[in-house]
């Protein structure tokens, strides 16, 4: 996903752009929830998932669904968050 990217760098590249202060706020803290929400979404100690996994679940859907919320009304987001190197094909 977003794991060769750190926040660091998209904070960086936001402080660069024109992108409203508060649009900025609100994609570092989404993209911030998702690395947490995809850690936190491995398996029980005892290999099975249980009711707080589909909580978590459903809240990483959530997060990615705004994610691409933001990213189609701001499509600047979209180039901030590539991965450093990153280079069109």
């Amino acid at each position: 996903m977003f794991r060769s990217m750190t926040l660091d760098l998209v904070h960086a590249r936001l402080a660069d752009s024109s992108l409203p202060a508060d649009v900025q706020r609100e994609y570092l803290q989404v993209l911030t929830n998702l690395l947490v929400l995809f850690d936190l979404l491995g398996p029980d100690d005892d290999g099975q998932t249980g009711p707080q996994q589909a909580k978590l679940q459903q809240l990483y859907r959530n997060h990615l669904s705004r994610r691409t919320q933001l990213e189609t009304e701001y499509p600047e987001l979209v180039v901030v968050s590539r991965p450093e190197g990153w280079t069109a094909s």
